[in-house]
């Protein structure tokens, strides 16, 4: 709860804006509110009439792992595209990342911080390489920046993957996250897709190079030394990808990333 406030409280109190399910308790005073699974679906509720969100808009607080407000109405071959119009069809810049969670500000100023950036395809072969997924998907680098404490409680660890795609995915991977103790204890986990579900890895391209940026929440329960295991999955049928990387933690310095 001290997070989702985190979160809310940045909003000013006569904006509008747009959330997933999770925050909406949190915003009910606000004159202008709006549901984002509408924007997911394409449709208003019990009707057949497309969905028309305001543009004068002013801030989003989505959560892209709010399960009732994706899992109930995202539409595989659909909803990409609503998404896709929302976040790029309008003037976001980003206001404040952590975990799945993002909230946006509507502005005529572009923003210094992004969620994900696609470079040109590469056409040299890579000099690095971390992990080959299903023989289609290319872990290049993986980065982690030593974690910052939040004034709500807990830590968040900033990071940097750079993907390359050998062929088109056809599945839509997402990362499991897991934050445990020296024991090996899992003290946090989440789940989360490659790209906010903005981009999923089944639209991209072969030879596209996507970047990616994350703030990782630690809580408070985990030790000030950590590791963070990550475990790739297809989304749709639960199927975990061979091969796994961990972040250690000692407290005071990064030790790298390991297979």
């Amino acid at each position: 709860h001290e997070q989702m406030e985190a979160f809310t409280e940045k909003v000013p109190e006569r904006a509008s804006i747009v959330a997933t399910f999770g925050f909406l308790p949190y915003l009910t005073q606000r004159p202008a509110l709006y549901s984002f699974h509408h924007v997911v679906h394409g449709f208003y509720t019990l009707s057949r009439q497309r969905y028309k969100l305001p543009a004068d808009v002013e801030y989003a607080l989505i959560d892209f792992n709010d399960l009732l407000g994706f899992d109930s109405f995202y539409r595989y071959g659909r909803s990409e595209e609503n998404i896709c119009r929302f976040f790029w069809g309008r003037n976001w810049i980003i206001e404040k990342t952590l975990n799945n969670t993002v909230l946006l500000k509507q502005s005529e100023a572009p923003g210094r911080e992004v969620l994900f950036r696609i470079d040109p395809p590469l056409l040299e072969e890579p000099k690095r390489i971390l992990l080959v997924y299903d023989h289609k998907l290319l872990l290049r680098t993986l980065d982690a920046a030593a974690p910052v404490s939040l004034e709500k409680g807990g830590r968040k660890m900033s990071l940097r993957l750079r993907w390359q795609a050998l062929q088109k995915p056809s599945s839509d991977y997402w990362f499991l996250m897991e934050v445990t103790d020296e024991k090996g204890r899992i003290v946090a986990e989440t789940e989360r897709p490659l790209c906010y579900r903005i981009y999923p890895s089944y639209l991209w391209q072969p030879g596209a190079v996507v970047t990616e940026y994350y703030n990782l929440f630690i809580p408070e329960t985990a030790p000030n030394a950590f590791r963070v295991r990550l475990t790739l999955f297809d989304r749709v049928t639960g199927r975990r990808v061979p091969g796994r990387l961990s972040i250690d933690w000692k407290g005071t310095n990064h030790a790298g990333s390991k297979l």
